[in-house]
């Protein structure tokens, strides 16, 4: 449901983390509500928004087996050794959202109206650590690859309702949108 003010707005802003550091977490919102002129009412809204990774796996036991530190005794120096597979835990996003609701009213119980939505998020979450002699000239102690995920959405309204008859109520309207998602991987080869 979205907002129909015709003045006045509010704002918002909160953050936060896990206590081991991980997931760290900021939004920011405003709204504002206007009369562009008689009878009608504007509401604009933005929010943006971020959540980064967490970690919540424990030690891979791929990486301290006693064949596998034979095999590779480099994957010791790699970053957050042991600790290298990254999947249990939080992806990290961004968002941005903004939102227009607008109404007129044009008398005997009709209602000019429209409203607008646009959102962009982006998004990475780990996928299974590569062990370093998965591609050893380019990684030389293993990698950790992410799924990416880029989406664009946005939608537009525009319709006129009413009522005839005393409690009968119509409504006309048509709506365009667009929704584009697409899907990577990053840090690997």
């Amino acid at each position: 449901i979205l907002k129909s003010n015709y003045r006045g707005g509010s704002a918002n802003v909160s953050g936060g983390g896990y206590m081991d550091g991980g997931g760290h977490t900021g939004d920011g919102m405003a709204n504002i509500g206007l009369t562009p002129f008689t009878d009608a009412w504007l509401s604009l809204t933005a929010e943006t928004k971020y959540h980064g990774f967490s970690q919540r796996g424990g030690i891979d036991p791929r990486v301290v087996d006693p064949a596998t530190m034979a095999a590779m005794p480099s994957l010791v120096n790699a970053p957050g050794y042991p600790y290298l597979n990254k999947i249990q835990g939080d992806a990290q996003y961004r968002q941005h959202i903004f939102a227009a609701n607008f109404g007129v009213d044009l008398g005997g119980d009709t209602e000019l109206y429209s409203f607008a939505t646009y959102g962009k998020k982006e998004a990475r979450a780990f996928e299974n650590y590569r062990m370093p002699n998965r591609l050893p000239t380019i990684y030389p102690l293993g990698f950790s690859p992410q799924e990416t995920f880029d989406e664009e959405d946005y939608a537009f309204t525009f319709g006129i309702k009413g009522k005839v008859f005393g409690n009968w109520n119509w409504d006309l309207s048509s709506t365009y949108g667009k929704d584009v998602a697409k899907l990577g991987v990053a840090n690997s080869a």
